[in-house]
């Protein structure tokens, strides 16, 4: 097939080609994003007859060393990240190949199934508002590819036409084609739990850095009445073993995963609360679960220290059920081993305090501890200074600044040296009541941590000394203590109050509509789809239930098919393409201001308008010499025809004042 040159039209697959990268810019290397780049000005520089055709041997080397580095980057052959590069690059090179009639609609596809994969790294509401613009974008290009003659309104008007007939057969698949369990291609997504922050290791400092993150972590869906803040504590980790710098679980988390529920017995004295919880990060063993879970069902099961664990690494969003009692008792079996290890060395200040305490009851040691931290003047803060050397007694003796993570990893050492078995909690605490929807979302920003002792004949309690300090972080949540923290980074600390609840307003908003979409559309798994189904009678696993459901994708497709073809033979519609555009011609005119009489031929009224508004002349001559032509010529030119429409659609005349009522009956219209 013979190369073609480039034409001016051609520049526009550049829109094509960067709308469709624009999804992939968060995950794209950056070696792949500069290399589309080059190609996408290469290409620009081509179409302007400003470089040359880049020569085979050059594309057989890139394509090859691309393809290389894409794999290599990525570890693996197959999977979503190196698929989604391997396109990106496929899209670059194909530029740089470009040469034959058939490349634009390569490129154009292509670049509809690129945009599309971007769904594959975020199912959020927003990237799904990004695939549909840029699908409808790359079809309208398609259209005119294929119909030179329409303009793009034209062109985009079609698109529009043929997505929204589209739209009943996609939600009839949606509802009834089966659904894929797990990710695509049957490879895990990459571990996204950088989301939340949370991980099985905490240092002073690991967890404020998420105050200001507004990420979603979980939305919370309660059967009965919402518990209140000050019992809204969201356990997923516990540690038990700590080096002097760090704590730890004392354990590995997998190893754990599995085993039956411990052994010890709860006495719910609170009552029992139901409720639903949806996990929105991937890949990960920390399932927050109200403090404390007595039972857990779906995928999720209890494990070692009362937590909830997916019976399998999740590779989506995770919903389970639990149920809970927040003022229990975990019965009379003793703590483990690790609840009173601490360093041979280190903090001797800390040391030194909690021997004076050696001796007092539990109870007493526990009140003595807070006592020193209301007295002592400690502060609450979100940018408490750095502690590298003897963290503990640099903040119980000097600083006395801190976050949660400070207070409870201090307070456990405390008690520990004290003679007190004490272990360090990580998870959420508080979370916002969302109005519209009544979910308690947890974010990021709700990360907390606080301290479990355990009392013999009581089992473990929980005691938060960041309440000593700050109540309201406790009482009121994260937002009530730093308003601040709804605002972007940039804006925190400089904008008045009413803009940060504006901003939480609008947060709340946009909440709602994800939680929508989280509920209805991303959560609408295999298991639901069968509930459906049976309620329709079709959950039938042989091939009569097979073939009801393609039955009611044939019947739907066929009835849109069928409606789209009454709407073409519709009794009204006008086939002659030249006389609906005359139709639309006299419209426009009567719109205008002036009338068109029916006897008046292209001449008649080409004059007449030449007369009452000589600002419309010269356009409507030309309309009118081409609707002659088309009319009154043996053998017109097709290409006229389509000249004609594209005109007259094009023309929109403003009305006026006309000069002078012409001879013949022309006349400003209404008068």
């Amino acid at each position: 097939m013979a190369r073609i040159d480039p034409r001016p039209g051609d520049r526009v697959l550049l829109l094509a080609f960067a709308a469709s990268l624009l999804g992939h810019l968060g995950h794209l290397p950056a070696w792949i994003i500069v290399f589309c780049m080059a190609a996408g000005t290469w290409f620009f520089l081509w179409s302007l007859k400003l470089v040359p055709q880049v020569p085979r041997w050059l594309r057989l080397i890139l394509t090859l060393a691309a393809c290389a580095a894409a794999v290599l980057t990525s570890g693996r052959f197959v999977g979503r990240d190196v698929g989604a590069a391997m396109l990106a690059l496929m899209l670059s090179l194909k530029l740089l190949e470009f040469g034959r009639s058939s490349d634009r609609r390569f490129i154009l596809f292509i670049s509809l199934f690129l945009s599309v994969t971007a769904l594959l790294f975020a199912k959020t509401l927003p990237m799904t508002g990004y695939a549909m613009i840029c699908s409808g974008l790359i079809l309208t290009l398609v259209v005119r590819l294929e119909q030179t003659g329409p303009d793009t309104a034209s062109a985009a008007r079609t698109t529009a036409l043929l997505m929204l007939q589209a739209l009943p057969l996609a939600a009839i698949l949606f509802l009834v084609f089966p659904r894929i369990q797990g990710g695509l291609w049957g490879v895990a997504a990459p571990a996204a739990g950088a989301s939340t922050g949370l991980t099985d290791t905490l240092a002073p400092g690991s967890i404020n850095f998420l105050a200001f993150s507004p990420s979603v972590a979980a939305r919370v869906k309660f059967s009965g009445p919402v518990p209140p803040s000050r019992q809204r504590y969201f356990r997923a980790l516990v540690l038990n073993s700590f080096d002097g710098m760090a704590w730890t679980p004392g354990w590995r988390v997998e190893s754990r995963r599995g085993l039956p529920p411990p052994t010890e017995r709860i006495e719910d004295i609170s009552g029992p609360i139901d409720y639903e919880i949806t996990v929105e990060f991937d890949h990960t063993e920390f399932l927050p679960a109200l403090d404390l879970p007595m039972a857990a069902s779906g995928n999720a099961v209890l494990s070692e220290g009362f937590l909830v664990r997916p019976r399998r690494p999740p590779v989506d969003t995770f919903r389970f059920r639990a149920r809970s009692a927040t003022i229990y008792r975990t019965g009379p079996s003793g703590p483990p081993n690790q609840a009173l290890q601490l360093p041979e060395t280190g903090f001797p200040q800390a040391r030194t305090l909690a021997a004076a305490w050696r001796g007092m009851p539990p109870q007493e040691i526990v009140r003595a501890a807070l006592d020193l931290i209301r007295r002592e003047e400690f502060i609450y803060t979100l940018s408490p200074p750095l502690l590298e050397d003897e963290p503990v007694d640099r903040f119980l003796f000097e600083t006395r600044q801190g976050y949660c993570e400070h207070f409870a990893s201090s307070f456990a050492v405390l008690m520990r040296a004290a003679g007190v078995p004490a272990r360090v909690v990580v998870g959420f605490q508080g979370g916002e009541i969302n109005p519209l929807t009544e979910f308690l979302v947890l974010r990021a920003s709700d990360a907390h941590a606080w301290t479990e002792v355990w009392y013999e004949g009581r089992g473990w309690v929980r005691i938060d000394p960041t309440s000593a300090v700050a109540p309201d972080r406790i009482e009121l949540g994260m937002q009530a203590t730093f308003p601040q923290s709804d605002l972007p980074l940039i804006a925190q600390g400089e904008a008045p109050a009413f803009v940060a609840q504006g901003v939480r307003g609008l947060r709340i908003g946009l909440d709602a509509v994800n939680t929508f979409w989280q509920q209805w559309v991303l959560d609408y798994s295999g298991r639901r789809q069968m509930e459906l189904l049976k309620r329709l009678k079709l959950d039938r696993g042989d091939w009569l239930g097979v073939l009801a459901r393609v039955g009611i994708v044939l019947v739907t497709g066929l009835g849109i098919l069928g409606l789209a073809v009454l709407w073409r033979l519709r009794p009204n519609r006008d086939s002659d393409p030249v006389r609906r555009a005359m139709n639309r011609f006299r419209t426009r005119l009567t719109r205008a201001g002036l009338s068109t009489p029916d006897w008046a031929g292209p001449r008649d009224l080409s004059r007449m308008i030449v007369l009452a508004r000589p600002d419309l002349g010269p356009e409507a001559g030309r309309i009118l010499e081409l609707y002659e032509a088309l009319r009154y010529t043996p053998n017109p030119d097709p290409e006229d025809q389509k000249t004609l429409v594209r005109l007259v659609r094009s023309w929109r005349p403003k009305r006026g004042t006309a000069c002078s009522r012409p001879e013949g009956g022309m006349s400003p219209a209404g008068r």
